[in-house]
């Protein structure tokens, strides 16, 4: 009974740590990227940097979106799988939420290990950008910075002026026509630690 449990409690641990991508990404990288012929053995390896729901800012923006790395004959490249399903709502702040759907709408994009060099040295850039215009917002206006990565992903820095000279500075991920706003702090950690991944 003990070694059962200590078994459990180890199995508790280890999938805890463990990250794999959810089914649909998984699905995405086995048949629309890893090549599979009779006879013939193929290897991928994943890396599963962020995944999670995406709260948005004041309700806009937000929705599920994972990133996966992957190494496929010897290149290393970037999944970003984003819907618009399972956001959290909540009426209050200690409320627990529920989690409704928002439509069907699951894109998967690839993009290569220099786009996300690009992504990391273009988002420094439009900050830097921001932070130099703050007096070029007027109360309640909103400046946008973007930089197109693909054509279906360009990332936007969106600096609001809410009154006097307090502004706020917004993260966007547009993906596939689709708003992500994203928190700085976490994404791009994520993405220059997929660009060192050592494989």
């Amino acid at each position: 009974m003990k070694n059962t449990f200590l078994i459990t409690i180890f199995l508790l641990i280890l999938s805890i740590g463990c990250k794999t991508p959810r089914l649909g990404t998984e699905n995405y990288i086995k048949n629309s990227i890893e090549e599979h012929n009779p006879n013939q053995f193929s290897e991928i390896q994943t890396f599963t940097l962020f995944q999670g729901i995406v709260s948005g800012i004041k309700k806009n923006g937000g929705g599920y979106i994972e990133l996966v790395g992957y190494n496929y004959k010897n290149e290393k490249k970037l999944v970003i799988s984003s819907d618009k399903r399972g956001i959290l709502n909540k009426n209050f702040e200690e409320d627990q939420g529920i989690i409704t759907n928002e439509g069907s709408t699951t894109f998967y994009n690839t993009i290569s290990l220099r786009d996300c060099n690009l992504i990391v040295e273009k988002l420094e850039e439009l900050e830097s950008k921001a932070r130099s215009s703050l007096d070029r917002v007027q109360r309640n206006n909103t400046l946008y910075f973007d930089y197109t990565i693909s054509e279906k992903l360009y990332i936007s820095i969106e600096l609001v002026n809410l009154g006097g000279y307090y502004h706020e500075t917004y993260i966007h991920f547009w993906i596939n026509g689709q708003k992500f706003s994203l928190p700085q702090r976490k994404i791009i950690p994520k993405i220059k630690k997929f660009i060192n991944w050592k494989v």
